[in-house]
C-alpha cells in the first residue's frame, strides 16, 4: 500500500507538468508564420496537441479539423496550404500513423509548399526497444522534410523557424510521456503577434538565350508571375505551349499552340528549333519526356528547386524582373509563320475528332470544359485527366486550375481537391476510376464545407488503367473492374449523377466512355 501511495504521489506531482506548454510554445512558432489551419488525426500520444488546439482555436482564429485517416487528411493539409499560401499544420499520434504523412511528405516536397508535420512520439528511451507504438520516427521524412526539431516534454521547446526555407515540409517529433492529458484548469494564452514573413527567391542574373528559333514552354506559374510572363511571350514572338497549370493557356498569346503539342513534337523531331525555354515548373507534356533524348539545348528559369531535366541549364529565381530586363535590352526570336499555319490546321483537324467520337474520353473532357462556369476551379488529376484537359479543353475560357504534379502519382487527389475548394465558386475536378478507389475516403472532408462551396467530383469510369493499353502488351497493368460509383456517392451523402448538369451542392458526376470510340480517337489523334 506504502509503495502504490508513493507511485500515486509522484503521478500526481506530474499532473501539472505534461507537454501542454511545449506544444503552446510550438504552436505560438507557427501562429507568427501565419499559420491558422491545424489538420488533426486525434490519438491517444497526441493528446497534449488536441488539448492545445482546443485552448487555441477561438482566442487565436484557428480552424481546427479532425479527420480519421492521416495520408487522406495530409492530402487536404497539402491542398488548403496550397490555396490559402501558408504553412499548414497536420498533427498525428506516433507508430504507423506517422508513417501515413510520407506520401504528402514527398508531393509538397516536390511542389514547394510548406507543410508542418507533427508527429507525436513515445519518449527518446523507448527508441529501439520495441515498445508499444514506438518506432525510430525522427528523420522518417529523410531529404523531403531538411527541418526537423526533436523534442522531449521537459525542454524548452527550441526557435526553429529561422531555419526553416518556407518552401519545403518541415517535421517536428513531439515525445510525450505520460499523463497525456492536463487535469488541472488551463486558461488560453493570448495569440502571438504575427509576424511578415515571405519566401524569398533569388534574383536571376543569367544571360538571355541567345536562340533565333526557339520554342517557350510554359509550366506552372504562380499568380504573379503570370501578367510578366504574358508580355514576355507576346513580345518575343516564339511559339509558345502552354500548360494549363501556368494561367495563360487560355490567354490571347498571338503565338499560343492550338494543337496542343502535336505539332510541335513533329517540328521538334525535325529539328525545326534551335533551343527550348522553359518558364515556371515541370510541364506534364509528352513532349517533355522527348526532350531527355534531344540533343538541342532546353534552358529552365523559375520559382522552382527542380530543372526536371538531368544535365540540362537550370536557373531558379524570380521571373518578372529578369524578364523585363530581356525586353529592354534582348533579342526576340523569329516569326514563325508556317508553324501557326500547321497548329491552325492540326487543330481544325481535331476538332472534327470531337463531332466524330462525341462518347470518346478526349471528347466527354471538351464538353467539362465547355459545361464549367468561367472562373471555376478546376482540379486535374494526374495520368490521363490532365493530359486529355492540356489538349483538348477549351481555349476560350479561363478556370484556376489546380493539380499535384510533384511525382505525379495518384495518391490523395480526392483529399486533396477538396482541400482546394474555395467558396462561392463552382468546384470542379476531372480524375480516373483507379484515382478514385486509391482515395475513397477523400470525402471525408464535406462536412468541413461552407454552405457557399459547391463541388463536382467528375469521375472517368474505363474500368481500369487504360492508359497503360496504349504503353504495353499486356493487360496486367490495367486493373482491370466492373465497379461503378453510385454507392461511393450514396455512402458520403454526394448527389450522383451520369451528367455534367446538377444542381446539387455536393455531386459525384460519373461518365463513361465508349471505348471504341476512345480508342478510334487517339488513333487519329496520334496520326495529325
Amino acid at each position: 500500500m506504502e509503495r502504490d501511495s508513493a507511485k500515486n504521489s509522484k503521478r500526481e506531482e506530474r499532473l501539472g507538468t505534461p507537454g501542454l506548454d511545449g506544444v503552446l510554445s510550438f504552436l505560438a512558432q507557427l501562429h507568427e508564420l501565419g499559420t491558422r489551419t491545424a489538420i488533426l488525426c486525434p490519438g491517444g500520444r497526441n493528446a497534449p496537441m488536441v488539448q492545445a488546439l482546443e485552448l487555441i482555436q477561438k482566442t487565436w482564429g484557428w480552424t481546427v479539423l479532425t479527420f480519421v485517416d492521416e495520408r487522406s487528411a495530409s492530402f487536404f493539409a497539402l491542398g488548403r496550404s496550397k490555396r490559402d499560401q501558408a504553412p499548414v499544420l497536420i498533427s498525428v499520434t506516433s507508430g504507423t500513423a506517422a508513417a501515413e504523412l510520407f506520401p504528402a511528405a514527398i508531393e509538397a516536397h516536390a511542389t514547394d509548399v510548406p507543410l508542418v508535420f507533427a508527429t507525436a512520439d513515445r519518449p527518446r528511451a523507448h527508441r529501439g526497444s520495441g515498445s508499444p507504438q514506438s518506432m525510430q520516427q525522427v528523420n522518417l521524412f529523410q531529404n523531403y522534410a531538411p527541418t526537423l526539431v526533436d523534442w522531449q516534454e521537459g525542454e524548452v521547446f527550441p526557435a526553429w523557424t529561422d531555419r526553416w526555407n518556407k518552401r519545403t515540409p518541415v517535421h517536428i517529433n513531439l515525445c510525450h510521456d505520460e499523463p497525456l492529458w492536463e487535469k488541472k484548469p488551463v486558461e488560453a494564452p493570448l495569440p502571438p503577434l504575427a509576424k511578415k514573413t515571405e519566401t524569398h527567391w533569388p534574383e536571376i542574373t543569367t544571360v538571355f538565350p541567345n536562340f533565333k528559333k526557339p520554342l517557350v514552354l510554359l509550366g506552372s506559374l504562380a499568380g504573379d508571375e503570370r501578367e510578366a510572363v504574358e508580355n514576355f511571350c507576346r513580345w518575343y514572338q516564339a511559339p509558345v505551349l502552354a500548360e494549363a497549370s501556368s494561367g495563360l493557356r487560355e490567354t490571347k498569346i498571338p503565338t499560343i499552340t492550338h494543337a496542343a503539342d502535336r505539332v510541335v513534337r513533329r517540328w521538334l523531331r525535325n529539328n525545326e528549333f534551335d533551343g527550348v525555354i522553359r518558364l515556371g515548373g515541370v510541364p506534364s507534356w509528352r513532349l517533355w519526356r522527348d526532350l531527355e533524348k534531344w540533343d538541342g539545348a532546353v534552358v529552365t528559369f523559375g520559382r522552382t528547386q527542380w530543372s526536371g531535366l538531368p544535365g540540362r541549364t537550370f536557373t531558379s529565381g524570380e521571373l518578372t524582373p529578369w524578364l523585363e530586363r530581356w525586353q529592354k535590352t534582348g533579342a526576340r526570336a523569329e516569326v514563325r509563320t508556317q508553324f501557326h499555319l500547321d497548329d491552325k490546321l492540326v487543330s481544325e483537324k481535331r476538332d472534327a475528332l470531337f463531332t466524330q467520337f462525341p462518347k470518346s474520353e478526349p471528347a466527354l473532357v471538351r464538353q467539362l470544359s465547355i459545361h464549367a462556369a468561367p472562373g471555376a476551379v478546376m482540379y486535374l488529376g494526374n495520368s490521363r485527366p490532365i493530359r486529355d484537359w492540356n489538349e483538348q479543353a477549351l481555349l476560350s475560357k479561363k478556370f484556376e486550375i489546380q493539380e499535384n504534379r510533384g511525382l505525379n502519382g495518384i495518391d490523395g487527389q480526392i483529399s486533396s481537391f477538396y482541400g482546394h475548394a474555395r467558396e462561392d465558386v463552382e468546384n470542379w475536378a476531372l480524375i480516373g476510376d483507379l484515382t478514385a478507389i486509391y482515395d475513397m475516403q477523400g470525402p471525408w472532408a464535406l462536412r468541413y464545407m461552407s454552405l457557399t462551396t459547391r463541388t463536382r467530383l467528375v469521375v472517368i469510369n474505363n474500368s481500369g488503367g487504360q492508359i497503360f493499353s496504349r504503353m504495353f502488351p499486356t493487360a496486367l497493368f490495367l486493373n482491370e473492374h466492373q465497379n461503378q460509383f453510385k454507392a461511393l456517392a450514396e455512402f458520403w451523402g454526394l448527389t450522383y449523377s451520369q451528367d455534367l448538369k446538377t444542381n446539387a451542392q455536393h455531386a459525384l458526376i460519373e461518365l463513361t466512355p465508349d471505348a471504341e470510340q476512345t480508342t478510334a480517337f487517339r488513333d487519329q489523334w496520334e496520326k495529325l
